[in-house]
């Protein structure tokens, strides 16, 4: 969509020969004291990448629409002052709606994190980070109806939530103590290692209090659900035995984590790039990617 939007314009550009516009000229001049104005009067110091770019460029789209499509009521009587508020207005909801489209845009995604001033300086460093925090959202598909407070937060907004988070997922869920649900918890603990691993091949962030999660769980879940299992071991042999159960759960599970993340990476991907630019998505944002996901065998839902 991103894509078309650029190309449209260019097409009009091109087609009524606006290149060399005379009036075109001076639209753009318009746009650029209206943006030079606007950075003095309110020292916007928080601008986004190539601010006067986008501002520019939606200039070029206005002047499109009035020339191919609302010319007759632009040149209506009215006075000077009218047609400027007018153009600030159009130009302002243009200048959003083209930043939005950016968005989408890898190369402008990397100039917004350059820009953000934080200990996180490098993207790759970034998207591992939101990929870890995608792969944990994914598994609230576990849920016939997805949390209505459910967000992620990256980065200043997740210490805000907890003060050495990175990342985190939120959410008010049922507790059950039933067998499904501590499957969906083991799972839901490690998955953000296995998205680390299935993007980048290599896992750092959160993987040894994410793993350390899942021991716990994995030892409340054997011992109500193994009989092998030994709740109280004492001699080296109990340990034995229990480590090995323990390592013949866990990889039965990354199993079935690998190959719903595998089957699910092009969605995963995209909720992660998402929340990498926005830092935060709620409910709204998060449920259309949740329709998409498909779901792929041994994964947990709820009864």
């Amino acid at each position: 969509m991103s894509y078309f939007f650029v190309l449209l314009t260019i097409y009009f550009l091109v087609k009524n020969k606006l290149y060399f516009s005379v009036d075109l000229a001076l639209t753009l001049t318009l746009s650029a004291i209206v943006l030079v104005f606007i950075n003095y009067l309110f020292k916007i110091n928080r601008n986004p990448p190539l601010l006067k770019t986008i501002i520019l460029f939606s200039a070029i789209q206005i002047y499109i629409i009035q020339t191919n499509f609302f010319q007759e009521i632009y040149l209506k009587k009215g006075s000077l002052f009218y047609h400027i508020i007018v153009e600030i207005i159009i130009l302002s909801v243009l200048s959003y709606i083209n930043y939005l489209n950016m968005r989408n845009f890898v190369f402008y995604q990397k100039l917004i994190i350059q820009k953000n001033k934080d200990s996180y300086s490098n993207y790759n460093q970034k998207l591992n980070i939101a990929v870890h925090e995608a792969s944990h959202l994914l598994f609230y598909t576990y849920f016939k109806t997805l949390p209505k407070d459910i967000n992620i937060f990256l980065f200043s907004r997740a210490k805000k939530i907890s003060k050495d988070a990175e990342g985190i997922v939120i959410a008010r869920v049922p507790i059950h103590n039933t067998k499904e649900f501590l499957i969906w918890r083991m799972m839901l603990s490690i998955s953000g290692i296995r998205g680390e691993l299935l993007i980048f091949n290599a896992h750092s962030h959160g993987s040894e209090s994410d793993f350390q999660q899942w021991r716990e769980l994995a030892t409340i879940y054997l011992i109500n659900f193994d009989g092998r299992y030994i709740s109280q071991p004492i001699s080296t042999t109990d340990f034995n035995n229990n480590k090995l159960i323990e390592t013949e759960l866990y990889g039965e599970q990354i199993e079935i984590i690998d190959r719903f993340l595998k089957e699910n990476k092009n969605l995963l991907m995209k909720v992660a790039k998402k929340t990498l630019v926005l830092n935060k998505l709620n409910y709204h944002q998060i449920y259309p990617f949740m329709k998409q996901i498909k779901c792929t065998k041994g994964i947990p839902k709820e009864k």
